[in-house]
């Protein structure tokens, strides 16, 4: 009888044994299912904040231009909106926002721009005229008149053209590289379009 009742036993543990094994199994295949799907689809955020007129895409493979025009204008006036009185407040939140590459090179550059606004009295304003996105490889092309005050005593303006260059990943964009592009580089790209 003994063995009548612990033969039962064992048919029932390995009835339970096959059922926990089959949910377990069905378990580990949807969630293989599930990150594949989620994987495999691209997300897609779209912003629409109060104060801008068009409604920008973000996505993990892609930037709408919308999105790096409105970008590329906030950091423009960041660094070129300066005066002796905000530059650290905006040397800091351009620094958050430089891709590791450029983050030296740009934090010496802005320290030197600091002694240089504050000895001088500098302030300038970077009056943006046209605006070229080139939304495949992440560059912003910026014309316009850069005005010029010291202190009291000078104004000057002055005809530039800024470019600035993106990275974007990890759904984080950073500014890779930010560059005056002179007269003659401005023609020849000029002449080629």
């Amino acid at each position: 009888m003994e063995i009548s009742i612990l033969a039962n036993k064992q048919q029932n543990l390995l009835l339970q044994r096959n059922i926990l094994a089959g949910i377990c199994l069905l378990t580990l295949v949807g969630n293989i299912i599930l990150a594949s799907c989620i994987l495999s689809n691209e997300r897609q955020t779209y912003i629409i904040p109060a104060h801008f007129n068009k409604e920008m895409l973000l996505s993990n493979k892609r930037l709408s231009v919308s999105y790096l025009e409105e970008i590329s204008v906030f950091y423009l006036e960041l660094l070129l909106g300066l005066n002796e009185s905000n530059i650290d407040y905006k040397s800091s939140l351009v620094l958050r926002h430089i891709h590791p590459s450029f983050y030296k090179q740009i934090s010496q550059f802005l320290e030197e721009e600091k002694k240089r606004y504050k000895e001088y009295r500098l302030s300038t304003y970077f009056k943006l005229t046209k605006l070229n996105i080139d939304d495949q490889n992440l560059v912003a092309e910026a014309s316009g008149v850069l005005i010029s005050y010291y202190g009291n005593s000078g104004k000057s303006h002055d005809q530039v053209s800024y470019r600035v260059e993106y990275d974007y990943s990890a759904g984080v964009l950073t500014i890779k590289n930010f560059t005056i592009i002179k007269d003659d580089q401005a023609k020849e790209q000029n002449q080629h379009k």
